[in-house]
């Protein structure tokens, strides 16, 4: 009798976890050619408006995202755990030192580095100039130093921002006068120290991308009338350009507003360009997307590409996997009333685009999206008004999309630069979880796994391997076939002389 009563009691709680839970499964998620799209999450409040967020990666699981406004302090939020919990803190408390509010920030990242640049805008009553400042953390984003000023212009606002190992790039625009003039380009080889002006070439809406020995610009130029899109590149870091090329079609209309992206680990890395083009429209608002690619460092690119349904996008902002995959994300004005955030995965560049998704379906004005992607997941920013009337502001939104399968494969004909180990994923996990591995040069790979005695539990990986690109799954068991129990294990790479140790949590 007390067996049938235990039986019925755990059938009872299990419908009710059924009857509850079962629809927020269902309703809370929109799976789309093989993404999962998690609800978003909202990272500021109503207290004030944020604008035009930035996002960058460090590896596959840590989020840096930064944003426009928040009062007068640069506000930053960031997720070591891929998007599922959130940090967020301002990186300016010291407002007599600092009496500006800071309201066009970059960011970028790389392993532990993370670097926020950041364009000051001073006070109506106050005479002080615009200064572009640094702020860099050397633990990924938990402390950072104080900002300093980059550069000797005064800045009216940042165009793009680049990082590959010490090198970092920055396009900002200078001004005189209350006026904005041409970009300009300024690089550091020696991880932000010290800084160094390029030769005034730029022009209009610059934006770089940054490969092992090349740097990559898109530029506006004006050819018969029409405002078109050159791709140049530099061997040298912008002390002289070359493979000066048209990337939109020369036909009197407009190309405006364009996003480049690369994988600035790979040195064949694949270059994706996207813009806004009158091709079919008239009007300044709410045209096709086009986009191009090169897989040969800019030397051919493939024919044009219509990413937009129906010509009502702008503002694209693109990214690129270590395994290749591309996401692309823009604004579309749906009916011509309210701007929607739309986006475009594709998993592979011989795979096919994913279907459009909105993501802002219920919101009146979602606009200016920014994309980072891994092999793993799609994540996703932008700007989204929340309120009505005098009530409404502008706030900061994420969503992450995971891929549902990973192709498991050695990535050996795009050769990498340097060594990595990324964090497992996931973490923690039941009943097993991937790790991905880099390599630049032919070598005997170590990837072992230990306990928190230090004891060996099981080896994943103990050969000589080609450079390239490796994923390995692992199932939690000794090497003789024992399972393992909760808790914390570490997993220790080892190729020729680099080394690194990621931390694996074990819950079942």
């Amino acid at each position: 009798m007390k067996e049938f009563i235990k039986r019925v009691v755990h059938r009872f709680f299990a419908l009710v976890f059924f009857v509850i839970y079962f629809p927020v499964l269902i309703f809370s998620q929109d799976t789309t050619d093989g993404i999962v799209w998690e609800p978003p999450i909202q990272l500021t409040d109503t207290s004030y408006s944020a604008y035009m967020p930035k996002i960058a990666l460090s590896g596959d699981d840590t989020i840096h995202v930064t944003w426009g406004g928040g009062k007068l302090r640069i506000p930053y939020a960031s997720s070591i755990d891929g998007g599922i919990n959130w940090n967020l803190k301002d990186l300016i408390i010291d407002t007599v030192t600092y009496p500006y509010p800071f309201l066009s920030n970059l960011i970028v990242a790389q392993d532990q580095n993370v670097y926020m640049f950041s364009a000051n805008e001073p006070m109506s009553q106050t005479t002080l100039p615009r200064e572009t400042r640094m702020h860099k953390s050397t633990n990924g984003g938990i402390s950072w130093s104080l900002p300093f000023i980059i550069g000797d212009d005064s800045s009216g606002g940042l165009f793009s921002a680049n990082i590959n190992k010490d090198t970092l790039v920055l396009v900002y625009s200078p001004e005189k006068n209350g006026y904005s003039k041409k970009p300009m380009m300024i690089v550091s080889t020696d991880a932000g120290e010290t800084w160094q002006k390029r030769p005034d070439t730029l022009d209009g809406w610059t934006r770089t991308a940054l490969t092992p020995g090349t740097l990559h610009l898109v530029r506006d130029v004006f050819t018969n009338g029409a405002q078109e899109k050159l791709y140049l590149r530099s061997t040298d870091l912008g002390s002289t350009w070359e493979k000066a090329e048209t990337l939109s079609t020369v036909d009197g209309k407009f190309a405006i507003e364009h996003c480049i992206a690369s994988n600035k680990f790979v040195i064949q890395s694949p270059i994706f360009v996207a813009w806004r083009d009158a091709i079919a429209c008239d009007g300044m608002v709410g045209c096709t997307i086009i986009s191009r690619e090169t897989y040969n460092n800019g030397n051919d690119w493939t024919s044009p590409e219509i990413l937009t349904e129906e010509p009502r996008g702008y503002n694209p902002s693109a990214a690129i996997s270590d395994d290749g995959a591309t996401a692309v994300a823009w604004t579309s004005e749906l009916l011509f009333v309210n701007d929607h955030v739309v986006s475009r995965i594709r998993k592979h560049p011989d795979s096919s685009w994913s279907s459009i998704v909105d993501h802002t379906p219920t919101s009146r004005v979602g606009e200016v999206p920014q994309v980072a992607i891994t092999s793993r997941a799609v994540h996703l920013v932008w700007t989204q008004s929340v309120g009505e009337g005098s009530n409404e502001k502008f706030c900061t939104f994420y969503r992450r999309g995971i891929f549902l399968t990973t192709n498991v494969r050695e990535e050996k004909n795009n050769i990498p630069d340097g060594y990595s180990l990324s964090q497992n994923y996931p973490n923690p996990f039941n009943p097993s979880t991937k790790l991905s591995f880099v390599i630049s040069h032919s070598s005997l790979v170590s990837v072992k796994v230990y306990d928190v005695f230090g004891r060996e539990v099981t080896a994943l990986v103990n050969e000589k391997k080609q450079p390239g690109r490796y994923e390995v799954e692992w199932t939690p068991s000794t090497s003789s076939g024992q399972l393992l129990s909760s808790g914390v294990y570490f997993i220790r790479m080892n190729a020729g002389t680099y080394f690194s140790t990621i931390k694996a949590i074990l819950m079942k």
